[in-house]
């Protein structure tokens, strides 16, 4: 527990290089190790760091950290910000992070909600992650009227598994959950 504490501490470093290669390090951690809340707390401010390469690390330790334990509230709120970030990567691995997080345990609606907005994303691959969380988290949480509508427009996408996927999260929510008639027929 002292190396993963050392490496939370060393993700507040000037050198930027060492917020890379420790978030790096705390991803790879991530799967034989149980992190300390204080560290979650911190890979989830580094997804506000200025340098995108921490960013990419941070949402990629979470991702690996979202697989086998409850993410706290604050580290689901920073990924769903990190749904706007400005690199196609950190906003993909947010998404698949928010859905291995909501297919394991209820997450904060918000969370949910904002991944209508990846569903609209230009990078295909944003949209397509955002397609497979949102029917990874139709099993344990509310899926909102807004991420019905963006899933139906996902219906009308130009690439065919992100239609196949978004088809697919719209059964698993129709099958858990009433989905209003205009939404399923358009």
């Amino acid at each position: 527990e002292r190396v993963l504490c050392a490496l939370g501490e060393a993700l507040d470093d000037s050198d930027e290089e060492v917020r890379i290669n420790a978030a790096w390090a705390l991803g790879k951690a991530a799967r034989y190790f149980e992190v300390p809340e204080q560290v979650m707390d911190s890979l989830g401010e580094r997804l506000g760091d200025g340098v995108g390469a921490v960013r990419r690390n941070a949402v990629g330790a979470i991702a690996m950290l979202a697989s086998s334990r409850e993410l706290p509230r604050q580290t689901i709120g920073s990924l769903a910000r990190a749904l706007e970030d400005s690199e196609r990567h950190v906003r993909r691995n947010a998404a698949l992070a928010i859905g291995k997080a909501a297919g394991r345990h209820e997450v904060p609606s918000m969370a949910i909600d904002a991944l209508a907005g990846a569903l609209m994303d230009g990078e295909k691959e944003v949209r397509r992650a955002a397609a497979r969380a949102v029917g990874k988290a139709a099993g344990r949480n509310v899926i909102g009227r807004g991420v019905l509508d963006a899933l139906a427009h996902a219906l009308e996408d130009i690439e065919g598994d992100i239609r196949r996927q978004a088809a697919r999260a719209l059964a698993i929510v129709a099958g858990l959950q009433q989905v209003p008639e205009e939404v399923v027929s358009s």
